[in-house]
């Protein structure tokens, strides 16, 4: 008794089947929420959130940034970094807060990015925040995220301006 073309066809469809409900469930249970202001923290007690913001959570070695920039202009940048991004959706688009949302690649798990701009002085102040739906861990992601973040903030080329 071999294995068959039917039996290897229904193992197939049994698998996408279970994938498919799967990212329905993840879905139906990490639905977008309405945020319409940057997080005083991050959720619980787990390691799955990066903040670097006025106290930091994981964040290693980063404080938030500064730019002789205009608000709309650091908005501009961020904006363009998130959608450089697969998988990355813009959820609310104010002009000093930005709740972003991107999907891992296999299950789709949501981890929501939030940035807030303020003027500091002359400089506009960044703010940012990014954390996991679900699960009490994010292998690193949300930490990730946010260094390569600041990595493309402090080289993006943003006009020169003071905070308006």
């Amino acid at each position: 008794m071999g294995i068959t073309k039917k039996k290897i066809l229904i193992s197939f469809s049994a698998i996408v089947i279970l994938y498919l409900l799967l990212l329905g469930l993840v879905y139906i249970i990490a639905p977008d929420p309405v945020v319409n202001d940057f997080p005083t923290g991050c959720r619980g007690d787990t390691p799955n959130c990066t903040r670097v913001a006025d106290y930091n959570v994981r964040g290693e070695g980063l404080t938030p940034l500064l730019f002789n920039a205009s608000v709309q202009d650091v908005h501009d940048a961020i904006s363009s970094w998130i959608r450089s991004h697969p998988r990355s959706s813009i959820l609310l688009d104010h002009p000093d807060f930005i709740h972003a949302k991107f999907l891992t690649f296999t299950m789709r798990f949501p981890d929501d990015f939030y940035t807030k701009l303020s003027c500091n002085n002359s400089q506009v102040l960044l703010w940012v925040q990014s954390q996991s739906r679900l699960g009490q861990g994010d292998i690193n992601v949300n930490e990730d995220r946010v260094q390569e973040f600041f990595t493309a903030m402090q080289s993006a080329n943003i006009p020169a301006g003071s905070c308006s």
